[in-house]
């Protein structure tokens, strides 16, 4: 939704189409399309209906360019645009051109749901992908050219540079002395939220001002919850829920915990990194070797035992000039090369192009 108000400068006028309930008050300034439910299967009366009406919308105003996100809303826009005749960006945030095998043994990622997505992308003008291994994976799935596929990380706003401070919420954790660390995140076994909790325990063994708040929802809410209780750190534990606020929680943390078994480009993080904060994270994605460099700008642990998390929290606990130090790196980084307004520029240069090839 940001990317789309960065982009609606009068150059591009952006059109929001999406599924479901009304988005509130973040497209006041933006023309959006609401498809009514989403399709849960391609070939189906709701998924044909689905595409007649973006097939029927591009042509009413004129739309000349289509740019998708999602897998299922990729699918439907690339036949309505194929019928409208209009061209098509896809922009890959998910693991559709994975080897299917690898992605299971590896992730544990099941990418069945995925079979159309050879055909759909080679009906795209354009392809978007956040890593160099995904670029590799498009390269080999699409057996496309590598002039048709754009690398792009993502870019996240600059920082509001005064922000109101969850005090409340500091003084339940402990006041001045608590060592919070953040994690923020969608609750699914893919996040590892309960090495977060686990390392907690652990780190609370040594440094018993540690606390941890956890922002997000998701499936995993209450297990996480009966999992701090069975290691005793439900005290020292917040679940705050999904929250808007999420830059004023980074203000109060000392670090990002970031224990998420796979991820491409993490927002989280790079708003994290935006606002000074240093984020410990998982070593082995490759999105986040893209943008932490260990005991730089962030700490990346190699392995999913509890203790060495536990140890890069106690190193940044103990050592807060470090924390600062890791923080202001990483702001350095996430300001100079992962900003909104580059990630725009960057979109803005593909719609062009794609606009101009024959």
């Amino acid at each position: 939704m940001r990317l789309a108000q960065a982009l609606n400068d009068g150059r591009f006028v952006s059109h929001i189409a999406y599924f479901g309930d009304a988005l509130g008050n973040a497209t006041a300034k933006l023309t959006t399309l609401r498809i009514q439910k989403k399709p849960h299967r391609l070939a189906s009366f709701r998924s044909f209906y689905s595409i007649w009406q973006i097939s029927r919308y591009l042509r009413k105003n004129k739309i000349q360019l289509i740019h998708t996100y999602l897998y299922s809303s990729h699918l439907l826009a690339v036949i309505a645009a194929t019928l409208a005749r209009v061209k098509v960006i896809e922009h890959v945030h998910d693991y559709r051109y994975y080897d299917r095998k690898t992605a299971k043994a590896i992730w544990g990622i099941h990418t069945n749901h995925y079979r159309f997505v050879h055909l759909a992308g080679s009906l795209a003008s354009k392809t978007i992908v956040l890593t160099p291994e995904c670029l590799a994976s498009a390269i080999a799935g699409n057996r496309r050219s590598r002039r048709s596929i754009a690398l792009l990380p993502n870019g996240v706003p600059s920082p509001e540079k005064k922000k109101p401070k969850a005090a409340a919420l500091r003084e339940s954790l402990g006041g001045e002395d608590a060592k919070i660390f953040l994690t923020a995140c969608r609750l699914t076994k893919t996040k590892n939220v309960a090495l977060a909790i686990r390392a907690l325990a652990l780190a609370r063994q040594e440094v018993d001002s540690i606390v941890l708040i956890i922002a997000g929802e998701g499936p995993e809410m209450s297990q996480l919850q009966s999992l701090s209780k069975e290691l005793r750190v439900h005290e020292n534990i917040r679940f705050v829920g999904p929250s808007d606020h999420v830059t004023e929680l980074l203000a109060e943390s000392l670090a990002l915990l970031h224990p998420s078994l796979i991820e491409l480009n993490s927002l989280s993080i790079l708003e994290a990194m935006s606002c000074g904060v240093p984020p410990i994270a998982f070593g082995k994605p490759s999105g986040n070797r893209l943008l932490i460099r260990n005991m730089s700008n962030g700490i990346l642990v190699e392995s999913t035992n509890a203790s060495d998390w536990a140890h890069a929290m106690l190193m940044l606990a103990r050592d807060q000039h470090l924390a600062r130090r890791l923080g202001d790196e990483a702001q350095t980084q996430a300001t100079s090369s992962f900003t909104l307004a580059g990630h725009a520029a960057a979109i803005k240069a593909i719609y062009w192009s794609t606009l101009n090839a024959p």
